[in-house]
């Protein structure tokens, strides 16, 4: 049990990093990038230390302000 909480712990402190890279390679802060998501930046910087999730609705909101599709970002996440 613990195993898995430790794998999945680690998939989204690894999808935490691609949002952070995503998000500098288009030149954006975490609190730009929240005001274009229609939330705070302290919820930006728990996506990108993989402490929170983003839920569905989150992950359009990401991924329009991230420039990217919402299918490349869910594959991003199955693939972390």
């Amino acid at each position: 049990m613990q195993e898995l909480q430790e794998m999945k712990s680690e998939k989204l402190k690894n999808f935490g990093l691609f949002i952070k890279y995503e998000r500098f390679k288009i030149g954006l802060t975490q609190q730009e990038l929240a005001n274009r998501m229609g939330c705070t930046r302290q919820l930006v910087c728990r996506f990108e230390k993989g402490k929170n999730n983003p839920m569905i609705k989150k992950q359009k909101e990401l991924a329009r302000a991230l420039k990217i599709s919402v299918k490349e970002l869910r594959k991003k996440f199955e693939e972390c």
